[in-house]
Formats: structure tokens, sequence, C-alpha cells
């Protein structure tokens, strides 16, 4: 690479949840997709000129950490959401557009 040249760093993306749990032998599982625009990137390391923390169109912000991975995050009181145990999952996906047809979820409401 010639002096000068920026690798393409993602610009937007989406934030891909999905969550699975149980409550009183009841399934409920959903998938949401959030469109993205990258606020930070990390500056050293393996994860150079990657996202670090992107913020929807709602002003939510997500946030990667090494140990972690993505989590909701408050930026004025600079804390995580937990969402330990909770059986979701978050995922960054650089420079592609939502898909709003692929927000769901549903209730598994057994047999009688």
């Amino acid at each position: 690479m010639s002096k000068g040249n920026i690798p393409n760093k993602p610009i937007i993306g989406v934030i891909q949840e999905s969550y699975g749990y149980c409550i009183d032998g009841e399934y409920c599982s959903g998938y949401k997709e959030y469109g993205v625009k990258v606020t930070e990137y990390w500056k050293t390391g393996e994860l150079k000129n990657t996202a670090k923390e992107v913020i929807t169109r709602n002003n939510i912000y997500y946030r990667y950490t090494k140990q972690n991975g993505w989590r909701q995050y408050n930026k004025i009181y600079k804390q995580f959401t937990v969402k330990s145990y909770t059986g979701s999952s978050l995922h960054f996906e650089p420079n592609i557009e939502e898909d709003k047809s692929k927000n769901y979820s549903k209730v598994n409401l057994g047999d009688w």
C-alpha cells in the first residue's frame, strides 16, 4: 500500500440481533436488524480500522469489546447493557443495508 492510501473503513452497516428463550415451557425467538452508522474505529492492533462503536437512527449506541463482543452502550453513563443468560446475540455486518422484512419475533404456544 502506498503512503497516503487509507484502507477501506466501513461507514454503515447493520446490527443483527437474534434471541431465543423459554418461559414456562413456551419458546420465544426473534430476529431484528438495525441500520447503523460507524462512529468510532479501532486505532491499533489486529482490529485496526474496523468498527468499535456504531449508532442507530434512534441514537442507540452499540460498542464492541474483545472480551464480550457487541453490546448496547449508554454513552452518557459509560455503561453496557447486560445481556448475559438472556439467549440473545448481537452481530455487526459492515457495508450492507438493513432488510426490514427480516424483523420478526414468534412465540410457540405449544399443543393442548
